[in-house]
């Protein structure tokens, strides 16, 4: 894997685990969710036009891309759904490791058998070696709690990570990362609007006045580290990117403890330092 993409995972790492962070911070709030995918979504959309009209349309988006510009977005709104879920009652020292786990062991297995990428020994072991660090961090959350439900929850959220991944991978190769990663949030903030308003019309002023800080946090955090990974796909294996960017979760384990005050143990400690050699063995393959 090349430094520069190298780099770029590793920046969108960081990024990611800071908006996971404020989003565990609004308790899951699903509303700061779904209002964060517009802010998002049309803070690029003048660079998705401008990059259209340039370009020419034919050059901008193909048939297969629009099909998995329209699948990324359904997944992206099961996706979004499921993680405010999940932060409503889990750390996300326990959370984040468990989502990203079962998210990447997918991708890797997608990335294998659907798409034929071939993985070097070290790089699996690499990857075996993130797998390790993640559920080391995140096993003792769950069997001291006892929370089965949070925990369908996480996994269920993983599957969506490695869903995403697959198509997104197929999609940005088809389609203009700024046009393609603005109307997904866009489409992705629309498939929730019935459920919002159904669910939660009451609040949405509410949370929009108590949150707004958050929200263009999320918003603007969210599709500045997808960029970053879109355009990764871009230029290197999808099986390697998806697992080095679960650096954040060395990084969402040390904002638990500083931000949140949550437990640092000796799992954890074992976790952080198997995930860094994994990265190790990841960068070196």
């Amino acid at each position: 894997m090349g430094l520069y993409v190298f780099l770029l995972v590793i920046s969108s790492a960081v990024f990611h685990a800071s908006w996971n962070l404020i989003l565990r911070k609004a308790t899951g709030n699903v509303i700061v969710i779904w209002l964060a995918l517009f802010v998002g979504g049309f803070t690029i959309l003048p660079i998705a036009i401008g990059r259209v009209y340039f370009m020419g349309w034919e050059n901008t988006i193909t048939h297969t891309g629009a099909v998995c510009l329209v699948a990324s977005a359904v997944v992206h709104s099961i996706y979004f759904s499921l993680l405010a879920r999940a932060y409503e009652f889990g750390e996300i020292s326990v959370i984040y490791p468990v989502t990203r786990g079962a998210g990447i062991t997918l991708t890797a297995l997608f990335a294998l058998f659907i798409l034929n990428e071939n993985i070097t020994v070290v790089g699996a072991t690499g990857i075996c070696l993130i797998l390790v660090g993640i559920f080391a961090i995140a096993a003792k959350g769950f069997w001291q709690n006892r929370n089965t439900e949070t925990l369908k929850v996480a996994l269920s959220v993983g599957v969506m990570i490695g869903a995403c991944a697959l198509i997104d991978k197929v999609g940005v190769s088809q389609v203009d990362p700024f046009f393609y990663i603005s109307l997904l949030f866009i489409l992705a903030g629309l498939i929730l609007t019935p459920y919002i308003l159904t669910k939660h019309r009451g609040n949405i002023r509410k949370t929009a006045r108590a949150y707004p800080g958050y929200i263009m946090t999320v918003g603007q955090g969210s599709i500045g580290t997808y960029l970053m990974i879109l355009f990764a796909f871009n230029m290197g294996s999808i099986s390697y990117i998806v697992p080095l960017r679960e650096f954040a979760v060395v990084v969402s384990v040390f904002f638990g403890v500083i931000f949140l005050k949550e437990e640092i143990t000796i799992p954890k400690f074992i976790g952080i330092t198997a995930i860094s050699l994994g990265l190790l063995c990841l960068r070196m393959g």
